[in-house]
């Protein structure tokens, strides 16, 4: 997964060509490649309810900002928003865990209008996708996660039986995550996927600032309420947590697969 973070590190036009460079020789179809909005699918049977991944490749940083290294070998320091979930979707691509029926949209647009994702509903729709979607996640990260634990679910637009069901699958996988109120997260494409009536919430992967006031940064983002995903000095998160996030995604769709979420 660090290789991929690494090629993927990039900004949107080039990381765009690097998704479909490192998915090329997968099972993943190419079904959606406009230039700007990017699409796969995993072998739909057109019949049985899919699922849908929403994952954002656009980002508010300049060309000359992106960087990411490692240090102390677990520990990962960068601009990771959103490169550090589309490392951790693709490499559960690349590791043909999920199931069948699966939708990946690789979105533009996420920090401003999410225009991506309302694409993505218009593709599905014409695709006759949309009628048999039983459920959304949107992949993303969070400094506003407990970053004691394994992955965060955040902005979750689901009843409480649903949201149990999730809750216990990663229970049982082992997997700690920490639940942020819907009305304290961050706004993200979770929001447009609720208002075309889907069952949606976002599984992310949490990250810490550590940083003080630099000349660099163009904005003040440290302060409280601010984006601290979006620090020009970079995030911090580690191996172990990317893993965690990506069992969670490979854990929740398998096991939601089996019991018929729908």
């Amino acid at each position: 997964m660090w290789e991929i973070l690494k090629r993927i590190n990039l900004p949107e036009e080039e990381r765009r060509i690097e998704i479909k460079n490192i998915l090329k020789d997968s099972n993943w179809q190419k079904i959606y490649d406009d230039g700007y909005l990017l699409i796969y699918n995993n072998q739909d049977d057109k019949i049985n309810d899919t699922f849908l991944i929403s994952c954002h490749i656009d980002s508010i940083f300049d060309k000359e900002d992106f960087f990411v290294y490692e240090e102390e070998k677990e520990k990962i320091i960068g601009t990771l928003d959103n490169s550090g979930s589309l490392a951790i979707l693709l490499k559960g691509m690349l590791e043909n865990r999920l199931p069948k029926n699966v939708y990946i949209s690789f979105t533009p647009d996420e920090e401003d209008n999410c225009q991506g994702a309302k694409e993505t509903i218009n593709f599905l729709k014409e695709r006759d996708v949309f009628k048999r979607l039983s459920l959304v996640i949107v992949m993303d990260i969070s400094a506003m996660a407990d970053f004691k634990k394994d992955v965060s679910i955040e902005n979750y637009y689901l009843n409480k039986e649903e949201l149990k069901k999730i809750e216990n699958i990663l229970k049982k996988s082992k997997i700690r995550f920490y639940k942020i109120p819907r009305e304290e997260a961050l706004p993200d494409e979770s929001e447009i996927y609720h208002q075309y009536g889907l069952k949606v919430f976002a599984l992310c992967l949490p990250v810490k600032v550590d940083c003080e006031e630099d000349s660099r940064c163009k904005i003040d983002l440290c302060d409280e309420g601010d984006i601290k995903e979006h620090c020009i000095k970079g995030v911090i998160t580690t191996k172990e947590k990317m893993e965690k996030v990506k069992e969670a995604l490979v854990k929740i769709i398998t096991g939601l697969n089996n019991i018929d979420f729908k």
